[in-house]
């Protein structure tokens, strides 16, 4: 009986650390992305647009982009707000921001132009 019970007590203790994610998500938070490295919160000065943050960014090197109101994630992150179209690798942290939609790919352009015609511009 006390071998199950160390069992189960170590099982429910590996469930929880591995489901942990390295980045805590906070108050405000509309939408987290991959690890929650990304997030996203409602931008205070605009009632219909994000902030995209970065939790490895510094305050002093800002969000990743403002006035967002169309994104969505699809193997990358996808934005489009103030700084243009931006598109984020979660994984490696890697941003391409252009507010010309000739400097990405063509399947980039394409996602782009979806999330541009979609109403709501929220996809996930």
């Amino acid at each position: 009986m006390k071998r199950i019970l160390i069992f189960c007590t170590a099982l429910v203790i590996s469930i929880s650390l591995t489901s942990c994610s390295k980045y805590l998500i906070g108050q405000g938070t509309v939408d987290a992305f991959g690890d929650n490295r990304f997030y996203l919160t409602k931008d205070e000065f605009s009632e219909n647009s994000f902030v995209l943050h970065d939790y490895e960014r510094t305050p002093i090197e800002g969000a990743v982009d403002s006035g967002i109101h169309k994104y969505g994630e699809y193997s990358y992150i996808y934005t489009i707000g103030d700084k243009g179209y931006t598109k984020v690798n979660e994984k490696t942290g890697e941003v391409k921001q252009s507010k010309s939609l000739e400097d990405f790919s063509e399947d980039d352009q394409e996602i782009f132009r979806q999330l541009e015609q979609n109403e709501a511009g929220l996809e996930k």
